[in-house]
Parts: C-alpha cells; sequence; structure tokens
C-alpha cells in the first residue's frame, strides 16, 4: 500500500523543517537538537517518545531532577494533544516534538493541529497559567488533585491539570503560538523550557 501525503501532514513537516533551519543557522553554541519525532500519535507511540526522551536527556548529561521534570512535561504535553488534538482524515492525530539542549536549559517543542474552538479555548487556559507564579501553580495543582479531577477534558476556560503542571515544571512564560492553516485549523505549537 502506498500512502500519500497530505497537506495537513506536509504543513506540519513544514514547521518542523523551519525549527530544524533556524537551529542550524543559530550560532549559539548550543547543544542542539536531542530528540525529533514527525508522525501519528496514540498510547503507544507516546509511551515510546517518553523513553527516547529520558534516553536523550541521560546521554546529554542532564540532572535527576531535569530528566524527572522533561518527561513528566513531554508526557503531559504529548497526553493533551491526544485528548485536544485534531483527528484527521485517517483517524490519526499528528504530532511533532523536538527535544532541544540549550543554554537555557532543555526546550520542549510540540506542534499539532486544532480546530478553531479549541484554540480560542487553549490561548485562554495557557494565559491563566502565565499569569500564574511558580506558588501559585503548585497551590493550583494541588486543588486540583484534591477536587480529584476526572480524565476527561475540560470544555472549561480553566487550565486543567496538565497545563498547571507544566507551567509549574517549566520556565514562565510557556511560550506558544497558533498559525492558521485554512479557516477550520490552526498549527498549536507550546515550547516549554526546563531549566536547572
Amino acid at each position: 500500500m502506498i500512502r500519500t501525503t497530505s497537506d495537513v501532514q506536509m504543513s506540519l513537516m513544514k514547521e518542523l523543517q523551519d525549527l530544524f533551519q533556524v537551529k542550524s543557522v543559530s550560532k549559539s553554541g548550543d547543544g542542539g537538537v536531542l530528540l525529533s519525532y514527525f508522525g501519528p500519535l496514540d498510547k503507544s507511540s507516546r509511551d515510546s517518545i517518553i523513553s527516547l526522551t529520558e534516553k536523550a536527556i541521560v546521554q546529554c548529561g542532564a540532572t535527576r531532577e531535569e530528566l524527572k521534570r522533561v518527561g513528566a512535561v513531554v508526557s503531559e504535553c504529548l497526553h493533551n494533544v491526544i485528548v485536544h488534538g485534531w483527528i484527521d482524515s485517517n483517524g490519526e492525530t499528528l504530532v511533532y516534538l523536538t527535544l532541544e539542549f540549550t543554554a537555557k536549559g532543555l526546550k520542549i517543542h510540540v506542534g499539532n493541529f486544532v480546530d478553531e474552538s479549541m484554540s480560542t479555548r487553549l490561548r485562554v487556559k495557557l494565559e491563566k497559567v502565565n499569569d500564574f507564579d511558580k506558588s501559585e501553580l503548585r497551590k493550583k495543582s494541588i486543588e486540583l488533585l484534591c477536587e480529584n479531577e476526572n480524565s476527561q477534558p475540560s470544555l472549561s476556560d480553566s487550565p486543567g491539570l496538565g497545563l498547571i503542571k507544566i507551567g509549574a515544571s517549566c520556565e514562565q512564560p510557556l511560550e506558544y503560538d497558533f498559525k492558521p492553516r485554512d479557516q477550520k485549523l490552526n498549527l498549536f505549537t507550546l515550547t516549554a523550557t526546563v531549566n536547572n
């Protein structure tokens, strides 16, 4: 069976290639890209990406603390993509992920497509996460755990436990971008930096 590449796949691959182009032109002296992935995301590929992430972090000499934090952030990001990401005509949710070793820490880029309504909700939730400081994020995560938040995706404008945990583990503010692909879809990219 020959599989043709859709316009959606091509635009996601182009975004990843553009990210690599910026990194290769940069003369910052950073350690560079440790891991990259582009393709469909499901539980099996998510588990594999997390395992490869942990191995890449160990090889770059990061601390055990960084290993745990980056692993948790990647896990939460991929879980959010599985739950909220756009499902294409093949029944797949596509994602790209890179892990970079930079002077500021380990930088994670995760990109996928979301529809317009999800884009609006994500933007509001991320703005709220960025408004909290670290202690407020930790307090909010404990409150959410005590409320025994269910595993169903939240449709409210209040940030869920996953985004709160990402914000608490990373340098603030979280960087994010929405690039319109067409009238129905946006390419959503989240950039999170875990530093020592």
